[in-house]
């Protein structure tokens, strides 16, 4: 499942954000175990765990006024999200 609601606090109310019908993605990828932090107009969705993809290893901006997803970041290392807003990274050896 791959939802995101937005909370209206003055009519007290959920509405579900849909999907963009052009090539930007209109929300993050869904995410179990991952981190989101709230920094002013944009939600960042840190790593966290796909249903189809697996571990995830991206960051992506969720941007409240645009109603528009990026992925901002790809790490080129194995994550494993520990569940309790907390990554850890094992770098891989390339030789």
């Amino acid at each position: 499942m791959n939802e995101l609601w937005r909370f209206n606090v003055t009519s007290s109310s959920w509405s579900l954000i849909t999907e963009a019908t052009d090539s930007q993605r209109a929300t993050p990828l869904a995410a179990v175990g991952h981190s989101a932090h709230c920094i002013e107009n944009s939600m960042f969705v840190i790593f966290g765990h796909h249903q189809v993809y697996g571990y995830l290893n991206t960051v992506q901006r969720y941007d409240f006024g645009e109603m528009s997803c990026v992925i901002l970041f790809v790490c080129v290392c194995v994550s494993v999200s520990l569940f309790v807003h907390t990554i850890e990274s094992k770098r891989l050896k390339l030789d």
